[in-house]
């Protein structure tokens, strides 16, 4: 294990501090936002289309954001806007309640907010090779926000519409403070090549990579009902809140825990069978979610998402690290971004909120399980490539909370 210097952990804590609050957004606005949309009287298929606003941004914008990065060389400063204008696009839903007074600032956020954690990640990666260490101990931050105030705000929110929507108040109030928070962090990421569609091509062209990304698409679409629906379906149990807010803190512990396991995990089981466990582990937790009734089996179900995001997510980076040209890496990660987060998201919270004016939410997770016996099958037909060393001890990732 590497030792960091007390001085050069000290250079880190900016970004610590910045994970801690920008992932304490988010763990307002993916649980609770849903459920603010529904009590404003929108449809299902409504609150959809809003929420699928930001695995829209997910899909397009990152790569010009970078591509900014890139060529001023000013990635802190960047930071700061795009956590600014997306904390400040949250303040007109302070009074907004219709689609369409709502969607355009929506949009707005997608575009500033989706590539938050892009820059957040390389400024640390660019630090941590910089001054020792290891990323995960710096993202890490980012889960115990996310911890905080997904539970915090369970406990304190009746899940009711109020005047202005303690949703949207809190999460202006965080989003400023990551604002804040990001004029402490400063610095240029490393150069990347720009992202080129012959490279693209190349990557798309082996036939693990196609299986690879048509796996992890199908998962994310899988997980999307719980994204969108969990909160609505507690609330449909007649559950408070805090239900919602309990079980997000126990998945994200789970996750924290698995990540930390990782390395062990990745020394004894090859990454396409890691995968597999990932994909079965989730299909069995939407169908115990749609057969539970009660909170305390909702909550412990939800220790699940140790599998169903933290291994499924390092894995899917480390093989995909492994199974592509060093120099093309770069280029496989933001097709595998673009095409994970950003189209399984799409297609998967637009699908959730459609099928919510349709079918119970139970039937909905029922659903969410068939579909996860796709990527399983898929991930049977992965090689087990061995890892290699570098992918396995430290991956630089950009996630979608």
């Amino acid at each position: 294990m590497t030792e960091v210097h007390p001085s050069s952990r000290a250079s880190l804590r900016p970004l610590a501090r910045f994970y801690f609050l920008a992932y304490a957004m988010v763990g307002i606005t993916l649980p609770y936002l849903p459920q603010h949309l529904k009590s404003l009287g929108l449809s299902g298929a409504q609150v959809g289309l809003l929420v699928g606003l930001g695995p829209l941004g997910t899909l397009f914008v990152p790569p010009l954001w970078g591509y900014l990065a890139d060529k001023t060389r000013r990635a802190g400063a960047l930071l700061s806007l795009a956590s600014g204008v997306s904390a400040l696009a949250f303040v007109p839903l302070l009074w907004a309640s219709r689609p369409a007074a709502i969607a355009p600032w929506l949009a707005l956020q997608a575009i500033f907010g989706s590539p938050v954690a892009m820059l957040a990640d390389s400024l640390t990666l660019e630090k941590v090779r910089g001054a020792g260490g290891l990323y995960s101990r710096v993202r890490l931050w980012g889960s115990l926000g996310f911890i905080a105030s997904a539970l915090g705000f369970g406990l304190l929110w009746d899940g009711e519409r109020s005047a202005p929507p303690k949703v949207i108040a809190a999460a202006v109030g965080l989003g400023l403070s990551t604002f804040f928070a990001s004029l402490w962090v400063r610095g240029s990421a490393a150069p990347r090549a720009p992202l080129r569609l012959a490279d693209a091509a190349v990557v798309l062209g082996d036939r693990r990579v196609r299986l690879l990304l048509a796996a992890t698409s199908l998962h994310w679409m899988a997980l999307s009902p719980y994204h969108v629906l969990f909160t609505v379906h507690l609330k449909d149990l007649g559950l408070p809140p805090s239900t919602a807010g309990i079980g997000q803190a126990v998945g994200v512990a789970a996750e924290v825990a698995v990540m930390l396991a990782y390395r062990r995990l990745a020394a004894r089981i090859p990454a396409p069978r890691l995968l597999l466990l990932a994909f079965l582990a989730s299909s069995v937790r939407w169908l115990l979610v749609g057969l539970s009734e009660t909170a305390l089996p909702l909550v412990a179900i939800q220790a699940l998402h140790g599998l169903s995001f933290g291994a499924f997510m390092v894995t899917a980076v480390s093989y995909l690290a492994a199974i592509v040209p060093a120099h093309l890496r770069a280029t496989g990660q933001a097709v595998y971004v673009c095409a994970t987060y950003g189209l399984g998201g799409l297609l998967g919270v637009v699908g959730a909120g459609h099928l919510y004016d349709l079918w119970p939410t139970r039937a909905i997770f029922f659903l969410a399980a068939g579909v996860e016996l796709a990527p399983a099958l898929l991930a049977l037909a992965l090689p087990c490539t061995g890892a290699r060393r570098e992918a396995q001890a430290e991956v630089g990732f950009e996630t979608a909370p």
